[in-house]
């Protein structure tokens, strides 16, 4: 079946997300939650850059012998969706971000705070687990992120104590003079030329939307006069939607756009027309001897119709098959 490759925000566990993926949508689609380096059991490095980030993605599709796959990410996790399918625009077939920007965030209150705690917490001593609970609660005054950082601190068999996420390599990204190795900014990389959907919550701290609609404009062409339908937002402060009563909503349209527009040519209105509306191509002297028995011929015969081939999903280790 095809791949949703999900990513959750920063320092939280995958396995949140399950409440975005419904039954009906399961029955269709394999779904991966994921982490990304420094966040949640994963590798520790210092480089928190565009291309690294993309490059971590297709590492593990190619390991799990993935061809293509949709990414979803919520919060910081929208980042690694959206630098993921810009980059490697040729191996993602679909975007979605769920309360996040493709924008500096830098100088938000929110992330301000988040880097705050990330730079306090990188700096306690591992010692015992009530040392370090207690350091933790001075150290950080918000209880929803004290809490988030506590649930990353765990044993291992020998009741050592570890951090889940890499703290030390994290805030030493927050405070990166450079833009580009900056987690907390997102720099002119290109655009994704796909389907894509943002969704964020109406009073957001993350997500202004007077304002911070406008990159998602700008990056996904797609997305132009697609307001209420491909970006839309929710009635909630909660940065987390899939904590929040919307979360059975938000699944539904999920699984209405995985079935309908993932992947889709962007002249087609969606799936159901693969197969048969014809698409306007280049010139007719431009196409090559093996597209000839695509061309309609109905209409003006110098410029000639051609419904694409649609390959498997998986071609690259599934088998090549061809559905024209």
């Amino acid at each position: 079946m095809p791949t949703i490759l999900a990513f959750p925000d920063l320092l939280e566990d995958p396995n949140s997300l399950r409440p975005l993926f419904n039954k009906q949508l399961l029955e269709y689609r394999n779904v991966w939650l994921l982490s990304y380096r420094n966040s949640w059991n994963s590798d520790q490095n210092t480089s928190m850059e565009p291309e690294a980030l993309a490059d971590d993605v297709i590492h593990f599709m190619d390991k799990h012998k993935i061809t293509t796959a949709s990414v979803l990410g919520s919060g910081f996790g929208g980042k690694i969706a959206v630098t993921a399918g810009i980059l490697k625009y040729h191996r993602i077939t679909s975007v979605v971000a769920l309360d996040y920007s493709p924008m500096d965030l830098r100088n938000h209150v929110a992330y301000k705070e988040l880097k705050s705690a990330i730079d306090a917490v990188s700096l306690i001593k591992l010692t015992t687990r009530q040392e370090v609970e207690q350091a933790v609660r001075k150290a950080v005054s918000n209880v929803k992120l004290q809490r988030l950082i506590l649930k990353g601190l765990a044993e291992d068999e020998k009741k050592s104590l570890f951090w889940r996420n890499g703290y030390q390599e994290l805030s030493k990204s927050m405070n990166d003079k450079d833009p580009r190795k900056n987690v907390g900014n997102f720099p002119l990389i290109g655009l994704f030329p796909g389907r894509a959907m943002f969704l964020y919550a109406e009073r957001s701290p993350w997500v202004h939307m007077s304002s911070n609609t406008i990159p998602m404009y700008n990056l996904f062409p797609v997305l132009y006069g697609q307001y209420g339908k491909f970006v839309d937002h929710y009635d909630t402060d909660n940065h987390n939607l899939y904590e929040t009563d919307h979360a059975v909503s938000i699944a539904r349209r999920l699984s209405s756009f995985y079935r309908w527009f993932d992947g889709v040519h962007l002249l087609l209105k969606h799936r159901g027309e693969i197969g048969k509306v014809a698409l306007p191509i280049r010139h007719k002297t431009s196409v090559d001897a093996g597209e000839q028995h695509l061309v309609d011929e109905i209409g003006d015969p110098s410029y000639p119709k051609m419904v694409p081939v649609h390959r498997h999903h998986n071609w690259a280790y599934g088998g090549n098959i061809s559905i024209p």
